[in-house]
């Protein structure tokens, strides 16, 4: 019987100790030698990134709009306060005249727009059987001053009663039978505006237009103010009445009844300096585009304030009020302050901090939103060890550093490290 035989597999080489060692120790080598050619080439991608950012970044702000101000020269001229209101052209005196008793018109003498006299006989009339004929006052109108006729409400014929009935028709009617206005000297009565009537004083002058004449300007002056409000939809405005500078029409004739539209000059300051009310509020307007850093408005506060000028108007006590404009000096933004008057929204009254012929920025437009007002905060790309630069907008990061963005601007993340940006990056 054949005896089974149990075969075995057998390696083809015996692995002794020794040989498992070399082979440990040989991969151990060849991963050692793979390694730095991966960091090498890991490390070649990320410099090549960060030269292409790098790059980007010295292209963008070689390729930066040029920053232009628009400034403005400060002048010496007048600044007023107004405030608007409407109301009617009126004549000076109207006259409401009827005849004193009933009869028939049997004459008119005048027509609408005529002027007359004082004295003169403007119509007549016969009267009825039971009043005596030799009454003339009671059957003639006569004009009781120098006026223009403005109505005449009715005509030869016209059956009238005594006072002011007229009764042609057979019906009564309660309009004076004839209308005089004297022109010769006319008022309007504005209404002005709750807010506004604090402000208006008696002797005030103003200037009104009426649609008549768009193209011609003329002149008024407060004559008195009723303390009694009226109000409509809400609104409560009080009566003003001007008396019109006659002499300022220039033989133009206003109607009574033209609306009038009316400036109120509240406030006024002649031959003082003024700049445009634009420079006190540009420098906000530079802070918020990054035109003007906030350490340079500090520096200003710590100093006490940076005089452009003498000025050439002595502040009282207690008046004026603090401000601040921007000049350029070696075309940097530096702020100047400033003491402000009177302000009309369009000029602005200078007490102190500027003479006449200085420059104030009012505008700028173009650039980036990186700071000029400051010498050495400009943006800077750091590539390499944090970068370089900085600023107030900051640097875009380097690599194998990051930011060394300071100020108030941010920058961009570098690589193998964190952003160093100080102050306020974002």
């Amino acid at each position: 019987m054949a005896e089974n035989v149990e075969i075995y597999p057998q390696p083809l080489f015996e692995e002794t100790d020794e040989e498992s060692n070399f082979t440990f120790a040989e991969a151990q080598k060849n991963a050692k030698k793979k390694r730095p050619k991966t960091l090498i080439t890991v490390l070649i991608i990320l410099l090549i990134i960060a030269l292409a950012a790098g790059g980007f970044f010295y292209w963008r702000s070689g390729h930066q709009p040029t920053i232009s101000y628009t400034q403005a020269t400060v002048t010496t001229g007048t600044i007023s306060q107004q405030i608007s209101a409407t109301g009617p052209v009126q004549a000076k005196a109207t006259y409401n005249l009827n005849f004193n008793t009933s009869g028939q018109v049997n004459q008119i003498n005048v027509k609408v727009g005529d002027q007359v006299k004082a004295g003169q006989q403007l119509a007549t009339i016969t009267p009825t059987n039971s009043q005596p004929n030799n009454n003339t006052a009671a059957t003639t109108l006569t004009a009781p001053a120098a006026a223009t006729v403005a109505a005449i409400n009715g005509y030869v014929g016209t059956a009238v009663g005594s006072g002011n009935n007229n009764s042609s028709n057979g019906t009564g009617t309660s309009s004076p039978f004839i209308v005089l206005t004297d022109t010769s000297a006319l008022q309007i009565v504005a209404q002005v505006n709750e807010s506004d009537i604090g402000n208006v004083k008696t002797g005030q002058s103003a200037q009104f237009t009426v649609a008549a004449y768009p193209n011609n300007t003329f002149q008024a002056t407060i004559a008195s103010m009723s303390i009694i409000g009226q109000t409509s939809s809400g609104v409560v405005t009080y009566p003003v009445t001007l008396n019109v500078t006659m002499s300022s029409l220039n033989n133009i004739h206003l109607l009574p009844a033209m609306t009038a539209t009316v400036n109120i000059t509240t406030a006024q300051q002649d031959n003082v300096l003024r700049v445009p009310a634009a420079a006190l509020t540009f420098p906000t307007t530079a802070l918020q585009n990054g035109y003007l850093s906030r350490a340079a408005m500090r520096g200003l506060r710590n100093n006490g304030g940076q005089q452009g000028g003498s000025g050439t108007t002595t502040t009282p006590s207690g008046t004026g009020k603090p401000g601040i404009v921007l000049v350029l000096q070696n075309n940097v933004l530096t702020p100047v302050a400033v003491t402000t008057g009177l302000t009309n929204g369009q000029f602005t009254q200078i007490l102190s901090g500027l003479n006449e012929g200085d420059q104030v920025v009012t505008n700028a437009t173009g650039g980036s939103a990186q700071n000029t007002g400051t010498t050495g905060q400009q943006r800077g790309n750091g590539l390499f060890g944090g970068g370089f630069g900085g600023g107030r907008n900051g640097g875009g990061g380097g690599f194998g550093g990051g930011n060394g963005g300071g100020g108030n601007g941010s920058g961009g993340g570098g690589f193998g490290g964190s952003n160093g940006g100080g102050g306020r990056g974002q």
